[in-house]
């Protein structure tokens, strides 16, 4: 099924719910108290959620990558299937503490992986290839400062719920994420490198003539 469908059909589904719950329960309270209690409506709108993550993860795709090469589609699914296995596992400790919410910041544990893994494969293709312009560069540094700043604020959220309320699954998300925050900072080291050596290294163009060199084709 393509997303377009998928995405549709989800939205129908969602719209449909809440025409059903006001024409049978018709005022506010009854409203919401069916829409929470009920597993119909519990199903229904986890996957509304994760349609709108995957169109989030879409858009954001196109705006900071442009269009994935195959290699990275296949790097992408290859590492979210072993990723998904061993945080399932890990979670299985704290199996008596896992709500919505928990599921929620697993979904952004992965989606913040995957732009990991896309942006490393990403700067690693521009090592291989002719000099790219400037809009590349800014896309990459975009994304780059966007996961850092994500990283760091939920390990930290993670690690000041941790000490203020005691253990908890937190501490699984908090070591995570702070191993996206060493993460992000080595590619970060990685791409000024890259900077760095196509601005001044022999037999390569700079950012400017890289710039010129592409409005010239």
């Amino acid at each position: 099924m393509r997303f377009d469908s998928y995405f549709a059909l989800s939205l129908l589904s969602t719209i449909s719910l809440l025409a059903y719950a006001v024409y049978v329960h018709e005022q506010f309270y009854p409203i919401v108290l069916y829409l929470v209690s009920s597993k119909v409506s519990f199903v229904i709108a986890g996957n509304m959620a994760l349609a709108s993550a995957l169109l989030l993860g879409r858009v954001s795709k196109t705006i900071f990558l442009g269009q994935l090469r195959d290699v990275e589609l296949e790097l992408l699914m290859d590492r979210a299937k072993y990723t998904i296995t061993e945080t399932c596992l890990a979670l299985t400790i704290f199996r008596n503490e896992i709500s919505p919410a928990i599921l929620c910041l697993f979904g952004a544990l992965l989606f913040l992986k995957a732009f990991h893994w896309l942006g490393k494969s990403r700067l690693e293709h521009l090592d291989q290839v002719m000099p790219v312009g400037y809009t590349t560069h800014m896309r990459l540094v975009s994304l780059i400062l966007i996961l850092a700043f994500l990283d760091a604020l939920l390990a930290y959220k993670c690690i000041d719920y941790t000490m203020t309320n005691g253990k908890s699954v937190l501490i699984l998300f908090g070591f995570e994420f702070g191993l996206l925050v060493v993460s992000i900072l080595n590619l970060t080291w990685r791409y000024s490198l890259h900077v760095v050596d196509s601005m001044y290294a022999p037999g390569k163009y700079s950012l400017h003539q890289q710039d010129v060199f592409q409005h010239t084709l």
